[in-house]
């Protein structure tokens, strides 16, 4: 009688244990074989696209050269400077870099009439380095009105992405105070493009829209990216815009936050002395002709 039901209880476990290695009779934790109708394997996760490393942040900046030439009786009155900006975007060769609006040389042009009288421009240039020394020609550019940033479109050029510039990583979240930051850019002289400086968030202004840092900024890194540091990673977060004079305070830089690029009223503009005519009258109130 034992023998019996030894042989029985035998024969059922040989039984499930074969159930199981077949398919039938699976249970919920059990993968039945592939057959027709059955759901498809779950796709590989897709390797993880690497962060652009500190040393890479360069490459997402450029530097701005611009130049006017005002018409004047006795000798023309010329200018010339430098400011910082960040690639945005790229398509088909055509660069798209925001920097600020004080960076288009305008301000200044709109003073070089002493006397009086309208503005007779010559001739209004801004040209773009990259880090590695390729020229570009900007062609339009869109001012926002209500903030110092504009946007500026190159013309189409063969350039390669990783060797000749990098798109700035947007941050998804919001900084905070204390968070570590990266400004780049290219203070007081050409020369210095692509200098990187450290620093942290000392305060958030007008809810959040300007962003208070102690990262070192000089005169020629207007227009250029902060980032903010998370890890490994960097995103982009602001653009530097103006600083507190050394002699009032130590430490008192500005950047606008990414969220205002495009969210307020544009001018639209060519590049040209009537492109520099019209955001004149409009932004400055005045009177300014382009002379060919």
């Amino acid at each position: 009688m034992l023998l019996r039901l030894f042989l029985l209880l035998l024969s059922m476990s040989v039984q499930l244990s074969c159930n199981s290695c077949t398919g039938k009779g699976a249970g919920p934790n059990t993968i039945a074989a592939k057959g027709p109708g059955t759901a498809p394997a779950p796709a590989p996760e897709k390797p993880r696209v690497p962060n652009i490393q500190t040393r890479d942040l360069l490459k997402t900046s450029v530097t701005l050269v611009g130049r006017w030439v005002e018409k004047d009786v006795l000798s023309d009155d010329k200018g010339q400077w430098h400011c910082s900006g960040v690639v945005r975007e790229e398509k088909n060769g055509v660069l798209t870099i925001v920097t600020n609006r004080h960076c288009l040389g305008l301000e200044e042009l709109s003073r070089s009439e002493p006397v009086g009288g309208d503005l007779e421009v010559l001739k209004w240039q801004i040209t773009v380095f990259t880090h590695n020394g390729k020229e570009l020609e900007v062609t339009a550019l869109d001012v926002q009105t209500d903030l110092d940033l504009a946007i500026l479109r190159t013309r189409p050029a063969a350039l390669v992405a990783g060797r000749d510039f990098l798109v700035a990583p947007f941050g998804k979240d919001p900084v905070e105070l204390g968070d570590s930051l990266i400004a780049v850019g290219t203070p007081l002289d050409r020369t210095l493009s692509g200098t990187m400086t450290f620093g942290r968030v000392s305060s958030l202004r007008e809810e959040g829209r300007v962003i208070q840092h102690d990262a070192a900024i000089n005169q020629g890194n207007s227009g250029g990216p902060l980032f903010v540091v998370r890890g490994m990673d960097h995103f982009w977060v602001g653009v530097n815009t103006r600083t507190v004079n050394k002699k009032v305070g130590e430490g008192l830089h500005f950047a606008i936050s990414v969220r205002e690029i495009g969210n307020g009223p544009t001018i639209t503009v060519a590049v040209t002395p009537e492109g520099a005519c019209k955001l004149i009258r409009q932004l400055h109130g005045v009177g300014c002709d382009a002379v060919k």
